[in-house]
Order: structure tokens, then C-alpha cells, then sequence
């Protein structure tokens, strides 16, 4: 029998401004990020990995959260698109 890890909304490039300074909002969003990755890496490998959307915070993206995305998703065996993932 195969193990899956499923996972969804890591919502790379989120960007909120209400009650949180520029740099606070940027931390988040790195922090985000690792969150996700170490998720994924934690069960990679003998698990399959599943993505069930919401990759991207919206439909425009920097190219900081592109990249950061396309690292994720190099680590996920199966994405499926969520309501921001354009």
C-alpha cells in the first residue's frame, strides 16, 4: 500500500497589508514558504505527494513567488489547481 501526504493552499506570495509593515508582510510571506517546503520534503520520497491548490496567493505573481512555486511544485508529485491558480 502507498502512503499520500496531501497538502493544499500554501498561498505562495501572499500579500496582506492591513496591520502588518512591509517587512513584516515580506517575512510572512518567506515564512510561508518554508513552511510549505518542509513540509513536502518531510514526506518526500516514500510518500506520494499531493498538492490539492491554491499554489498561488492570486493570479499575478511576482517572479519571486513564481520561483518559489516552481520549487515547490518540483517536489509534488500530483498538483490540482486550485481557485487562484490560473
Amino acid at each position: 500500500m502507498k502512503n499520500i501526504f496531501i497538502f493544499t493552499d500554501p498561498h505562495i506570495g501572499l500579500t496582506r497589508t492591513a496591520n502588518t509593515s512591509q517587512n513584516s508582510s515580506r517575512a510572512w510571506r518567506e515564512k510561508i514558504f518554508q513552511q510549505a517546503m518542509a513540509q513536502v520534503n518531510l514526506y518526500s520520497g516514500a510518500w506520494s505527494v499531493v498538492c490539492g491548490g491554491d499554489v498561488f496567493d492570486k493570479h499575478t505573481n511576482s517572479e519571486s513567488a513564481i520561483r518559489q512555486g516552481t520549487e515547490l511544485l518540483g517536489e509534488v508529485d500530483v498538483c490540482i489547481a486550485g481557485n487562484h491558480d490560473v
